[in-house]
């Protein structure tokens, strides 16, 4: 085939791989015979029939990678590289499961680029020792009062074939030479195939510098400069087709697919804001809001005013305070139908209590949140917990009414808030006798009496800090030996 290699590596801007890739009967039997002629090293048929191929449907994904194949086993290598090259930068689905460009390079380029490099370290370890050896011998030619040689050709007296100030024989100069220009030639081998290749210029205008060619080095130097904004293009394209074709997919719900296809991109991109964005998208419909959260923040870390990046950020916190809420809800209804005080209730109240919490985080001022904090620490018997959470509704909406607990048995502690009982609560319970009978006798008995309304006005300010004792310490058993007993005496009088 007679086509442009610069033609078939940069096609202009692909589009999805799809129809373009036909998988009638007919294209996969043209396929089949192309490979196995391949296979088979007859390049002439599998040439002709990669033409009617591409007269048929194109210069397809599946037509470039069987004409790189064909190029590659006639040993041109340039034009392989450029074909595989086009593949995986402009079709990355196409090339997702085809690592042929990989194995390309680890077999044609990175042998020289290998070699080279361990070459160039044995002639950068002499170099090193010539100039260090040079210095020394400069010293001693001033020391003796004489001049530096201009020519490492003339050696001092004494000592034929060699310079004082190089330190190195005519001979050793020569292997110096000959090393220089292998690594040198491994360095062209590499730019031959890729002539973009960075580490390749770079080694390569060393060489040039060590062996006086100046001329070579701007040469070099100019197609370095441009190297970079080539690999940064390519990275750019194919950023651009991974995000079309994972966006795609997002759109029909094939959330797998998307994730996998982002991936592609954000390996060559890991800062690309609209892969980061749509892989948050991703990670939100799979509730994975943390992850999610962590791809938005890492966009707006470097673009604090990305729309879309700030857009996707109130989505997740939303969802997030959705998720919670409803969960901590469910839980909470769960908890109240559990028997008082068991096992069970506390451990749905906990999780419950953790939702609530989390989604207060968004919205601390909503007050259905905030009545779901007080109600779960009421079965936690957390009464100053609780306390905190219905001065902190009250402040906000003195009339507004806390959800009644689906257990009738369960008494709201808005009934006695004004002056909880605090420590009787965390000892016993809100509904134990204890708690009962120290409640009746200060509603009905002291708060008759001035000396008793002192004593409840005392006990609000000491009772809170009685309430906090460690439930570990050794005060709260004897705490609860004494409150016991003074609910039994007053059970008695009362």
């Amino acid at each position: 085939m007679k086509e442009s290699p610069a033609l078939a590596a940069a096609p202009e801007p692909a589009p999805p791989v799809g129809p373009e890739n036909p998988d009638s009967a007919n294209s996969l039997e043209q396929a089949q015979t192309i490979e196995e002629a391949i296979r088979q090293g007859n390049f002439v048929l599998a040439e002709r029939k990669l033409e009617q191929y591409r007269l048929a449907y194109g210069k397809t994904p599946q037509y470039l990678f069987f004409l790189a194949k064909a190029k590659l086993g006639q040993k041109e290598f340039s034009v392989a590289n450029d074909l595989l090259k086009t593949l995986y930068y402009y079709y990355p689905v196409f090339m997702a499961d085809r690592p042929d460009y990989t194995q390309f390079k680890q077999e044609y380029i990175a042998p020289p680029l290998e070699r080279a490099r361990a070459l160039w370290n044995q002639v950068l370890s002499r170099l090193t020792a010539r100039d260090a050896a040079g210095k020394v011998a400069a010293a001693n030619v001033t020391a003796r009062g004489g001049a530096v040689a201009g020519s490492a050709d003339s050696p001092p007296k004494g000592e034929p074939g060699k310079s004082e100030v190089s330190g190195l024989t005519v001979q050793e100069r020569d292997e110096i030479k000959k090393q220089l220009e292998q690594v040198a030639a491994d360095f062209q081998r590499v730019l031959a195939i890729e002539p973009k290749h960075v580490d390749a210029l770079t080694g390569l205008i060393q060489c040039a510098s060590e062996m006086g060619n100046a001329e070579e080095v701007l040469r070099l130097k100019e197609r370095l400069e441009n190297a970079p904004s080539h690999w940064e293009g390519l990275h750019r394209k194919r950023a651009e087709v991974t995000f079309l074709e994972a966006r795609k997919a997002f759109r029909e719900e094939n959330l797998e697919l998307a994730n996998r296809i982002l991936t592609l991109g954000i390996e060559g991109m890991p800062d690309d804001p609209n892969l980061l964005v749509l892989k948050a998208e991703i990670l939100l419909k799979k509730q994975m809001f943390k992850e999610a959260m962590s791809c938005v923040d890492h966009v707006l870390r470097r673009l604090e005013n990305h729309s879309e990046a700030l857009r996707t950020r109130g989505k997740i916190q939303a969802a997030r305070f959705d998720h919670d809420f409803s969960r901590a809800q469910g839980l909470l209804l769960e908890a109240e139908e559990q028997p008082v005080g068991s096992t069970a209730q506390n451990a749905k109240a906990r999780e419950a209590l953790d939702h609530y919490l989390e989604a207060l985080n968004f919205d601390p001022a909503n007050m259905l949140v905030l009545s779901g904090v007080y109600r779960c620490h009421i079965l936690l018997n957390n009464p100053l917990k609780a306390h905190q959470a219905l001065n902190r509704i009250k402040e906000l909406d003195p009339h507004f009414k806390i959800p009644t607990p689906k257990n009738k048995k369960l008494e709201q502690e808005e009934e006695f808030m004004p002056d909880p009982c605090f420590v009787a609560t965390r000892l016993f319970g809100p509904m134990a006798p204890e708690t009962r009978a120290l409640r009746a006798f200060r509603d009905q008995r002291l708060r008759r009496f001035a000396v008793g309304r002192l004593v409840i006005a005392a006990y609000r300010r000491l009772g809170p800090a009685l309430a906090a004792l460690p439930g570990r310490g050794p005060l709260l058993p004897v705490l609860r030996q004494v409150v016991r007993a003074l609910a039994q005496a007053v059970a008695v009088r009362h």
